[in-house]
């Protein structure tokens, strides 16, 4: 796991991605510009790489959250479905997940590893496969005392490697569009 700085807390920029691994690769350089035409903020995505669907929603969980220390958990749910004809599986994750620290900047911490929620899904056509896990921010109390209009505190983006084939030959990197943690109006600061 790596962190460094840069601009994102701003609505994202996205495009069809066609090819998934330039895309995370400008991702992962910070290159916003390579990304397309800008959209609104949201907490989802939904996105088709090379057959495969990545559908993120996110939900502010009050329970474990304590603003007034800076400390917000999230939960979100992802989908994964195979829209090709070739049984695929997912191989690993790479994750950015992003923590505002202005409105216009970012810590960055990128988290890899094999699978999902603990296991490699293996999906047949028009399978899917759902998990949710949690994300916990952090955020210096001079950001969230000052929270945009937006009430946006952080995002995350990512892809997934999917292979198929008998021997998991061949791979394409799915990518997850990037879905915002909002802190929904009624939570007191």
């Amino acid at each position: 796991t790596h962190t460094h700085t840069t601009k994102v807390c701003k609505p994202p920029l996205r495009r069809k991605r066609e090819d998934g691994v330039s895309a995370l690769e400008g991702m992962l350089a910070g290159d916003g510009a390579s990304l397309g035409v800008l959209q609104g903020i949201k907490n989802y995505s939904e996105t088709v790489t090379k057959g495969t669907r990545v559908s993120v929603e996110s939900v502010y969980i009050p329970e474990p959250s304590a603003p007034s220390e800076g400390r917000f958990m999230f939960a979100y749910n992802v989908t994964i479905t195979n829209m090709n004809n070739q049984t695929c599986q997912l191989v690993s994750r790479t994750w950015l997940i992003k923590t505002c620290t202005s409105d216009s900047e970012t810590i960055t911490q990128v988290v890899s590893g094999s699978g999902v929620a603990g296991r490699q899904p293996v999906l047949g056509y028009n399978e899917s496969f759902s998990y949710t896990s949690l994300c916990p921010l952090s955020l210096d109390k001079e950001y969230f005392t000052n929270l945009p209009d937006s009430r946006v505190l952080g995002s995350m983006e990512g892809s997934y490697l999917i292979v198929t084939g008998a021997m998991g030959q061949k791979g394409h990197q799915a990518i997850i569009d990037p879905f915002f943690f909002i802190l929904p109006p009624d939570v007191e600061l």
